[in-house]
């Protein structure tokens, strides 16, 4: 509960300080030559962020080649397969039925 007011706090703080704009059904709109749509603050996040991404991307990449490599060499010598037992229950209840016992899909649809 503590947990949920604090990001409640969190949020509410966060928007009350921001001042977002809301571009609507028209979509993407152009802008006259020289006119910046966003405030300097925003551009400075946005090219923070891609450079950050760009920089993870790379790590990500690197990380993902060698495990790439490492999955296509190892060995499956040394794999172990899975054993399954069947196990039977001491308490079966019931008997075994005979052919005629047996109510099935296709005697269903012989039924008035």
């Amino acid at each position: 509960m503590r947990m949920i007011v604090q990001v409640f706090l969190l949020l509410h703080v966060y928007t009350a300080t921001s001042s977002p704009q809301l571009i609507g059904s028209r979509g993407v709109i152009k802008l006259r030559e020289g006119v910046e749509y966003r405030d300097p603050e925003t551009v400075e996040a946005s090219e923070t962020v891609a450079n950050f991404a760009r920089e993870f991307q790379e790590v990500d990449d690197d990380i993902a080649e060698r495990h790439s490599h490492a999955n296509s060499f190892r060995s499956r010598q040394n794999e172990v397969s899975p054993r399954f037992r069947t196990q039977l229950p001491d308490n079966v209840k019931g008997r075994p039925l005979i052919e005629n016992e047996i109510f099935d899909f296709l005697e269903s649809r012989f039924l008035e």
